[in-house]
């Protein structure tokens, strides 16, 4: 922490509004921001399939997240929650992006350690809903050689 001269403020409420103004001086800590720490691991884009991107299936990878729709768009809440465990998750060694919808579907690809495989797949598991609605779409975890989740 440094330590800094900042003013003091007072507050005039007016109406229900409030009005800052500065009132003499005083000496306050002020918290350094953190630096923003860069993901354990990057997620490659590879972009999309009609412009020349691979698809990418359970064949290409330990682990497959698959953000589907029916006609709503992915799920963008859950796309985003994964992504970030994704980024910080140990054990997770590479991740690829493919689409390969026009809402927004597309397929992740997780190349993890194998001690780490079981642990990742219960935790990604855990945060795909069993039942799901038709208002956001689809999502499935695969495994190769095992069924995916939920089942189709």
């Amino acid at each position: 922490m440094r330590r800094r001269h900042l003013p003091t403020w007072i507050a005039l409420f007016m109406g229900g509004a409030a009005l800052l103004l500065p009132q003499g001086g005083a000496e306050a800590q002020i918290p350094q921001a953190e630096e923003a720490q860069a993901p354990r691991v990057e997620i490659e884009d590879l972009g999309h399939h009609h412009d020349g991107a691979p698809s990418l299936w359970i064949e290409d990878c330990d682990l497959l997240v698959v953000f589907g729709s029916h006609s709503t768009g992915i799920d963008g809440k859950l796309y985003s929650e994964i992504l970030a465990f994704v980024e910080e998750a140990p054990g997770v060694e590479g991740a690829r992006l493919a689409w390969w919808g026009r809402e927004g579907e597309r397929n992740l690809c997780l190349e993890v350690a194998p001690e780490a495989a079981d642990r990742l797949y219960d935790e990604i598991r855990g945060r795909i809903p069993e039942e799901q609605s038709d208002r956001n779409g689809p999502t499935r975890l695969e495994r190769r050689g095992f069924a995916p989740f939920p089942p189709r």
